[in-house]
């Protein structure tokens, strides 16, 4: 049984498209912008893993 479930989100090309959907509507970034100012954050990182074992990131100032 979950080796269907598995396979099955294997085959759902379209996760990423839903999720950019469901997250980058305008409440949702006002929202999150919000919690992140009253959390008093100062920088965010990011940090991306590649295919060839190497790590991509970048800090950027909250403005």
């Amino acid at each position: 049984m979950a080796h269907e479930s598995t396979i099955s989100s294997l085959d759902d090309n379209d996760a990423f498209a839903r999720h950019q959907a469901a997250n980058m509507q305008p409440d949702v970034i006002a929202q999150l912008e919000k919690h992140i100012a009253e959390a008093g954050v100062e920088f965010i990182y990011y940090m991306l893993p590649t295919i060839g074992s190497k790590v991509v990131a970048k800090m950027a100032r909250r403005v």
